[in-house]
């Protein structure tokens, strides 16, 4: 039998929740605590025993969502033996939520990364862990001879979420009209074109014409 929420924390939920959709389509500064009540249907005085101030609900939105989707892709890795698998599964996961998710992505994206008080946070310390996740696996798929070992795995992991990032941005600012999943064969694609050891990669063709050998009354007569 699975085991039920306490009430206090559903109350929490269904705030972070409401939040996330009322920032999403108003902007953090424009959003209110009575918008936030009104969504989540819970009189102004409820959202304050949970949460201090406006900001510290924003805060708390990439902290529990974030808790779910590192959990969600440790499990499903699991099922992975190659590093570059492993890398290739996490872009499409990651675009799989944000396309499932677009007012966290919203959040995330548009709003938290403007706001510098959000890396003293533990909801930072939280998606933190998702960049380390990649750096991990960069570093295994180096130490395997997958990806070339002069390549910085810092430096690929920020390729990496720059490109589903800025795609997701675009995907947001255009009305989330494109499948991002499309989108994730193309980074993939790229990206491993760029990083990994070519295995019996082919030189370069070079293509020669062999043409008879030209006796010397043949060249007289072409004028040579």
């Amino acid at each position: 039998m699975a085991k039920q929420r306490n009430p206090k924390t559903r109350s929490k939920g269904k705030i972070l929740k409401a939040a996330e959709q009322v920032f999403a389509q108003k902007g953090f500064t424009d959003t209110t605590i009575a918008d936030i009540a009104r969504e989540a249907k819970v009189a102004d005085a409820t959202i304050y025993e949970y949460f201090q101030n406006k900001e510290d609900i924003l805060f708390s939105i990439p902290l529990e969502t974030a808790k779910i989707a590192i959990s969600g892709m440790e499990t499903w890795l699991k099922y992975f033996h190659n590093p570059l698998e492993k890398l290739r599964a996490i872009i499409y996961a990651y675009m799989d939520f944000i396309q499932n998710n677009p007012n966290y992505a919203a959040i995330s994206f548009l709003i938290l990364k403007q706001n510098r008080k959000f890396i003293k946070t533990e909801g930072y310390k939280k998606v933190r862990e998702w960049a380390q996740l990649i750096t991990q696996i960069i570093n295994e798929a180096i130490k395997g001879g997958y990806i070339n070992k002069d390549i910085d795995p810092y430096a690929l992991r920020t390729v990496i979420l720059g490109a589903v990032e800025e795609s997701a941005i675009r995907w947001l600012l255009l009305g989330q009209k494109e499948d991002l999943l499309k989108k994730a064969e193309h980074i993939s694609n790229i990206i491993f074109n760029g990083a990994c050891n070519k295995v019996n990669v082919n030189e370069n063709e070079i293509h020669l014409t062999i043409e008879p050998k030209q006796t010397s009354k043949e060249k007289d007569h072409n004028g040579l």
